[in-house]
């Protein structure tokens, strides 16, 4: 009888083990993902304010109306 009362005890503490560690790599991996996501966000909206801000100094440009900040830029 002990011997089958310790086996559940082995049993009970591996699973409880195995679900910790799946539930902390699944954690991980979230964040992982969470970071790289907002990483690619960012080089993303960089890119296209730079966009923008080409385009709209473009426009200054042509309209014959460029600020102190437009030639600075430049």
């Amino acid at each position: 009888m002990s011997g089958r009362i310790h086996r559940w005890f082995l049993r009970g503490r591996l699973m409880r083990q195995v679900a910790t560690g799946v539930c902390l790599s699944w954690l991980a991996g979230i964040g992982l993902a969470a970071f790289v996501i907002a990483h690619e966000m960012s080089k993303l909206m960089d890119q296209t304010l730079t966009g923008s801000a080409r385009l709209s100094l473009a426009f200054h440009r042509g309209s014959g109306v460029v600020g102190e900040i437009a030639a600075d830029a430049a």
